[in-house]
């Protein structure tokens, strides 16, 4: 079973410190041998640009230890604001789960 993180309803200024900190312990703690895992989106429901940053941020230190990341239910929100940055990467190849292979 491959590790599962669940985005927070929030991915904002507001609350990018707790964030950054969570995921950091969240990556620390992710099983030796790992090749894929999965980021939950379902719950996003406000985004900016400092939380797109710690996506950002947060995928490419999983692609550096050469996992493939799965994004899965974005919603709307994010999706949007994804596209309007240009990190329609982060979404994947626009299947309905986001999938994300690095």
């Amino acid at each position: 079973m491959e590790p599962t993180l669940a985005l927070p309803a929030e991915l904002t200024i507001y609350n990018a410190t707790d964030i950054c900190q969570r995921w950091l312990a969240w990556l620390q703690g992710l099983p030796a041998g790992s090749t894929a895992c999965t980021l939950d989106a379902r719950h996003v429901a406000e985004v900016d640009g400092a939380g797109l940053q710690l996506l950002a941020g947060l995928a490419g230190a999983l692609q550096a230890r050469g996992l493939a990341t799965r994004l899965v239910e974005p919603q709307e929100t994010l999706r949007d604001a994804c596209r309007s940055l240009g990190l329609d990467g982060l979404l994947g190849n626009g299947n309905a789960t986001g999938e994300h292979t690095p």
